[in-house]
């Protein structure tokens, strides 16, 4: 059975010795293309270009392309919110348009400068 085996792929015009090389490809570019979505597909692909003829090279970057990336961070930076002296000032031309009264300026004033 050995012998036959090396028969016929000694013979690379054969389908079987194809069929045999494109599996054999496959499974050696498995970590680049289970990573093509990720963040550094780029990294491990050409990793596994080099690497991948190593064994602990090709199973590192075959765990490598199916762990999952990082998730970001994110910082939200609200531009909206207003400083206490931009609150203070609003509350102010409130009280000056008669909007508010004395009693109630006093009490927004208070809780922007203690909080």
């Amino acid at each position: 059975m050995y012998n036959y085996l090396l028969y016929i792929l000694d013979d690379f015009s054969s389908p079987i010795a194809l069929i045999f090389l494109a599996i054999a490809v496959i499974i050696y570019f498995l970590p680049g293309i289970l990573a093509r979505k990720k963040s550094n597909a780029t990294a491990i692909a050409l990793l596994n270009l080099f690497l991948g003829w190593t064994l602990i090279g090709w199973v590192i970057l075959l765990v490598w392309a199916v762990s999952p990336d990082k998730s970001p961070i994110v910082y939200y930076n609200n531009k909206n919110e207003l400083s206490k002296a931009e609150e203070l000032a609003k509350f102010k031309k409130l009280l000056d348009d008669h909007v508010i009264t004395q009693a109630e300026f006093e009490v927004q004033k208070n809780r922007i400068l203690n909080s």
